[in-house]
């Protein structure tokens, strides 16, 4: 995949969530290439989740913010973002199935059961139909990182990912078509060695 356009462009910001309340992170600029990778570090309510749900439009924030050139919202953008969320609300009452199903489907508009199995199984994940009440922890992270990867999105973004040996393979990949990767986390770990740059947040500001 060849892209001149950055995949990512941030300048100036800074995410509210309170009227007069602190900023959840503010100052934040950075620029990301595609084929290129960053990691978003920092302890536990750094605001890193901030920063991605500000990319991804899920919040109002101050500052610049475009995605391959284009402000962050339902424009189209969603098919060309791969989104591993954090926690396992994503999941309520669905099947691991349903739910990466679901994703590839907005993701490429067509009946994507063939590109879900295909997620799940390269995020090494066996019995994907079974209800969402039955998984681990662990079982939870590789239906986010399906999620993320499904249908070979020009981004990915990983919040919270599990050191899996899946997920250094799905980096590989992404880097050797183009995509870029962004991966947020308070526990870096082999990340740092395999993604390009790093930034850290210390109480919402880069550091």
């Amino acid at each position: 995949m060849t892209e001149a356009t950055p995949a990512l462009v941030v300048r100036d910001l800074e995410v509210v969530y309170q009227r007069g309340g602190e900023p959840a992170c503010r100052d934040v600029t950075v620029t990301l290439d595609a084929g290129h990778s960053l990691l978003v570090n920092g302890g536990h309510g750094a605001g890193k989740t901030s920063v991605i749900r500000a990319l991804l439009g899920l919040v109002i924030a101050r500052g610049e913010v475009t995605v391959f050139g284009h402000p962050p919202g339902p424009t189209g953008l969603a098919r060309r973002i791969g989104y591993g969320p954090q926690g396992k609300t994503f999941l309520e009452r669905h099947t691991p199935s349903q739910v990466v199903g679901l994703v590839s489907a907005l993701r490429t508009g067509r009946n994507a059961a063939r590109d879900a199995a295909e997620a799940l199984d390269r995020s090494g994940l066996a019995q994907s139909r079974r209800d969402v009440s039955t998984l681990d922890v662990e079982e939870v992270r590789r239906v986010a990182l399906a999620c993320a990867i499904a249908a070979d999105p020009d981004l990915i973004v990983l919040d919270d990912p599990w050191e899996f040996s899946e997920t250094y393979a799905e980096i590989e990949r992404a880097r050797a078509r183009g995509a870029a990767i962004l991966v947020a986390t308070d526990e870096p770990g082999g990340f740092a060695a395999r993604l390009d740059r790093t930034i850290t947040l210390v109480e919402g500001v880069p550091t």
